[in-house]
């Protein structure tokens, strides 16, 4: 999850990798199916919430980047 998370946020503007790590986080705390328009690769993911135990592992750096992420927003 980590090595996708720097990839995906490469290059990216803080507000725009900002909202990856929220709808990232979002997808993997819903019940059911994320939004349609979830990137496959970040979608790969939503498995995890079949399983409890591996969620912090899935949701680690991301919640630490979005912290980050929130400091250095505009």
């Amino acid at each position: 999850s980590a090595s996708v998370l720097v990839k995906k946020l490469e290059g990216r503007p803080v507000e725009e990798g900002l909202a990856l790590c929220r709808q990232f986080l979002a997808m993997l705390q819903a019940d059911k199916e994320g939004p349609e328009d979830v990137d496959e690769e970040l979608a790969a993911f939503a498995a995890a919430r079949s399983f409890p135990g591996r969620m912090k592992c899935a949701t680690l750096s991301w919640e630490e980047m979005e912290a980050f992420l929130k400091e250095r927003e505009g």
